[in-house]
């Protein structure tokens, strides 16, 4: 099955062997070490934060380093310059998308494709209310060329957006899914999964939603199924039941 392939390829993408690799050396053992490590979890917190929030000019190793209540030559030991930094929360945030597709992806071999599709779509709006900064962090860098998109591209996106096109054209080949460009479906569909929850303010400030509800978030993940599938699928089962 294609996504166990998919889940397969992650698991060796290296989260840990990038941060490994981008250290400042091995840290000793004792009290300093554990200290030490702990910043280093901070500061890919407060550094997610703002990465997603000023986007890569706007960010500043001073700034992130005061959110994560650490010295700036702390960031600095872990991560060797401010773009070494934002690539290993790209990493991170990724490494916890593939580690939440994995958990998804249990016990959907023995589901036809369409019911795949349906609890893969719910499974990703609910990372995309969990996790908002993955669309902010991101759609910045897409928006302009540069050593950054190509880093993107080559290293951490492209083969998962290649991938999710694969699943999709899988789809189509069944004749479960139309036969539309499945890169424009696929990036429509992670756009509006997760926009909502990009946007939270505006979400309470207009429509008097909130956000993080469980409620809302259920709510959002049947209008993506609503809207999607049923303008993909190649059989409408409403008509098909009458509706």
């Amino acid at each position: 099955m294609l996504l166990r392939v998919l889940i397969d390829h992650s698991a060796g993408t290296g989260v840990a062997a990038w941060c490994e690799c981008r250290g400042r050396g091995d840290v000793s053992a004792g009290a300093g070490a554990n200290e030490r490590s702990g910043g280093r979890e901070r500061i890919l917190v407060a550094a997610r934060g703002e990465f997603a929030g000023r986007g890569f000019d706007g960010a500043s190793t001073a700034e992130i380093a005061r959110l994560a209540g650490v010295t700036q030559p702390l960031v600095h030991y872990h991560f060797a310059s401010k773009e070494d930094l934002w690539k290993a929360v790209v990493l991170d945030v990724l490494g916890e998308l593939d580690r939440f597709s994995a958990s998804a992806a249990i016990g959907l071999d023995d589901l036809d494709e369409a019911a795949r599709v349906r609890a893969l779509m719910r499974s990703y709006v609910a990372f995309s209310a969990e996790h908002p900064e993955i669309g902010r962090l991101l759609m910045g860098e897409g928006a302009r060329s540069g050593e950054r998109l190509t880093w993107l591209v080559d290293e951490a996106l492209g083969w998962r957006l290649r991938g999710l096109d694969a699943l999709l054209a899988s789809g189509v080949s069944a004749g479960v899914l139309k036969p539309l460009p499945t890169p424009l479906v696929g990036l429509a569909f992670l756009a509006a999964a997760g926009y909502p929850f990009q946007i939270p303010e505006l979400l309470a400030a207009v429509h008097g939603l909130d956000a993080h509800d469980p409620s809302v978030i259920e709510a959002h993940a049947d209008a993506m199924i609503e809207v999607f599938l049923h303008g993909i699928l190649a059989t409408d089962d409403r008509q098909a039941a009458g509706a």
